[in-house]
């Protein structure tokens, strides 16, 4: 019994303070990369601005690195975005480590992935009909497929 209460436990640690939730927000024009948000992480940050994770998976593996897992900052009212930080996956799916990046901050052009990306962001996560749920593990899977679909109908 004590074996069990102290596995039960030991699961409750390891576990993620908040679930995952990711979101479909945009594929780039030539369809190499998508990008997911996970509507959880959804924030407002200390200065007024919001943040949030976003997953980004690549179409082809560049430089033995399948995925990005980022936090993004944007300044809804200025409609400039930055980057916080990294995690490269390889092509395995392993993540490779955390990097500060402190981006500058950027103008976000309008009819882009980043501006889709942003837009979600700023509405906290108010999905739209192109806004497919992919569920609390990071979408590898789902990616591929919508890449792989979306590629082929254009």
């Amino acid at each position: 019994m004590l074996r069990l209460a102290g596995a039960a436990l030991l699961m409750a640690v390891s576990t993620p303070a908040y679930a995952s939730d990711w979101y479909f927000v945009a594929a780039d024009e030539h369809y190499a990369n998508i990008s997911f948000i996970d509507k959880d992480s959804i924030h407002a940050t200390a200065d007024g601005n919001l943040s949030a994770s976003m997953f980004s998976l690549l179409a082809k593996p560049e430089d033995n690195a399948s995925a990005y897992r980022f936090e993004i900052e944007v300044n809804c009212g200025k409609q400039l975005s930055r980057l916080v930080s990294a995690e490269i996956y390889d092509e395995a799916h392993q993540p490779q480590g955390d990097e500060a990046m402190n981006g500058d901050w950027s103008p976000i052009a309008p009819d882009t992935q980043g501006a889709y990306v942003s837009a979600f962001i700023c509405s906290k996560g108010q999905a739209g009909p192109d806004n497919v749920s992919a569920g609390h593990a990071l979408p590898f899977d789902t990616g591929m497929t919508i890449l792989t679909a979306r590629s082929k109908a254009k």
